[in-house]
């Protein structure tokens, strides 16, 4: 309980000094500085804060409701693909392992349905279209050692 009221008390002078801040940024012709750095830290501990609140009622709720943590064979090979992305990614290049990356989250959303296209000729042509744009940009993706 008294960290809800924390939270609302640091709502609270979040909002007190986005409205005041605001205020000086009214009557910044008659001042020097600027009032976008108030601005921007009351904004983020609005933020904050929110999400703090919700946090707490989300625990409470859970606790009251017994709501299982569940860890699906999904989550599991999402995060072990994103590992595996992290460690090849500087020998094969951004171009091999993204298209792998791709093809096993393309496999897991697909699992019963046989679609060639979508499961192997899509993520090619996505990754392709990152390096294009990139290349346009003159962004260099990452480059591997053997290819």
């Amino acid at each position: 309980m008294g960290e809800k009221i924390f939270s609302a008390a640091i709502l609270l002078f979040g909002v007190i000094f986005l409205v005041e801040g605001l205020n000086y940024q009214d009557a910044q012709h008659l001042y020097a500085t600027s009032a976008t750095f108030p601005v921007f830290v009351s904004i983020l501990l609005i933020i904050s804060s929110t999400i703090l609140l919700i946090k707490q009622f989300y625990v409470e709720y859970k606790l009251q409701n017994k709501i299982p943590n569940k860890i699906t064979v999904k989550t599991m090979v999402t995060i072990a693909a994103i590992i595996l992305f992290y460690l090849v990614l500087p020998y094969l290049g951004f171009l091999i392992a993204g298209t792998l990356l791709t093809i096993v989250f393309a496999l897991m959303i697909q699992v019963n349905e046989k679609k060639v296209f979508d499961t192997f000729v899509f993520p090619i042509i996505i990754v392709t279209i990152i390096f294009f744009f990139f290349s346009i940009l003159g962004i260099y993706l990452p480059a591997g050692v053997l290819f």
